[in-house]
């Protein structure tokens, strides 16, 4: 990255696309999925531990108010 920020993302949706989206965008150096918003805890839990994301929540204001997303 050459002491670059990385660029943080958030996916809202946490089924079979927002999915898709987390893995494509781990493909990228320059990225780093930061949150994951889904309407259930479970998905939550379940996707933050799978693709190692550092935030999770089932209120999109919360993920909202993070200045790197």
């Amino acid at each position: 990255m050459n002491g670059k920020k990385k660029i943080g993302i958030a996916i809202v949706g946490g089924g079979m696309y927002g999915e898709d989206y987390i893995r494509n965008f781990s493909l990228f150096p320059q990225a780093q999925v930061r949150w994951i918003v889904s309407r259930t805890p479970a998905t939550v839990t379940r996707l933050q531990s799978l693709y190692q994301i550092p935030y999770g929540t089932v209120e999109i204001g919360e993920m909202l108010a993070d200045p790197d997303v």
